[in-house]
């Protein structure tokens, strides 16, 4: 049997880490729009606002999208998730393209911020922000577009050198103001890319699914184990603002996929490293 075919648009650090995992059980290739040396997979330099992507969806069985936008303009916000989604639909339809599945790499963005709640998948989300109805239309232009498809709302993603505590680790040191109780949503790479194998492989569509691990840990909580077990000193800069109760419920996501976290908590996966004697900012 051949191997399915993976195109994945927007290809990046999380693309990086799929192709490196799955080289061998899929047949992988990345959208990007500036070369990266050293990749595991054949990159096409091009947006994905091009003519050129029918050729690539018409090799493709099943599409990944995650453009990320940085730290861009709204403009920019909207171009990379909502337009780029309309521009991948209208493609498919116009062309009368046959895939598999699109797996949308979403975000827990989608959910409000201010209201204390654990959310789950099926909750009528509120509108809040300008960015969070984006990313809420870029969901329901797929879901609308009859087309297979899996969204996973994704915390924020941590591994490959890559997450807010490692900041903690390079400057040796952790400020007071930082340690807010705002609960942490949280994935390992690794984490991701075992999700969307597990979907690809159980032939999961029509699904939205919260994409997070079981960490249970206020942003506070994770800065202090990190100052004791790298011995950083803790700088007594202000109170952390307050932060609303926010939670987010990845019970769908083991029930329905029967997933077994790698890194269930950030803890689990911090532990694996061994501590800096002293103070991190000689290393």
């Amino acid at each position: 049997m051949k191997p399915q075919k993976i195109l994945i648009l927007g290809y990046g650090a999380f693309g990086a880490s799929f192709a490196r995992l799955y080289q061998k059980r899929y047949d992988i290739r990345g959208i990007k729009r500036s070369s990266l040396p050293n990749q595991p997979c054949l990159i096409a330099l091009m947006p994905i606002q091009s003519e050129a992507l029918r050729a690539q969806l018409d090799w493709a069985d099943v599409v990944l999208f995650c453009p990320s936008s940085g730290r861009g303009d709204l403009d920019r916000y909207r171009e990379t998730y909502l337009d780029n989604m309309r521009f991948l639909i209208e493609t498919i339809r116009a062309h009368d393209l046959s895939l598999r599945s699109i797996i949308l790499i979403g975000s827990t963005g989608v959910y409000p911020r201010m209201l204390d709640q654990c959310w789950q998948e099926d909750d009528a989300i509120p509108v809040e922000n300008e960015r969070q109805q984006i990313l809420r239309q870029t969901e329901a232009a797929l879901v609308s577009s009859a087309l297979p498809y899996v969204i996973l709302r994704c915390g924020g993603l941590y591994g490959e050198e890559r997450g807010h505590f490692y900041r903690y680790i390079r400057e040796g040191k952790i400020q007071r103001s930082e340690m807010s109780n705002q609960w942490l949503l949280l994935l390992h790479f690794d984490d991701l890319c075992g999700l969307i194998d597990r979907v690809i492989q159980k032939k999961v569509t029509g699904e939205i699914f919260n994409a997070v691990d079981d960490s249970q840990l206020r942003r506070s909580e994770l800065a202090e184990w990190i100052a004791h077990r790298w011995r950083l000193p803790i700088i007594e800069d202000g109170p952390p603002p307050a932060s609303p109760e926010r939670r987010i419920s990845n019970k769908k996501l083991k029930a329905v996929l029967g997933y077994t976290f790698q890194y269930p908590s950030v803890k689990a996966f911090l532990g694996d490293r061994a501590p800096v004697k002293g103070n991190a900012s000689q290393r």
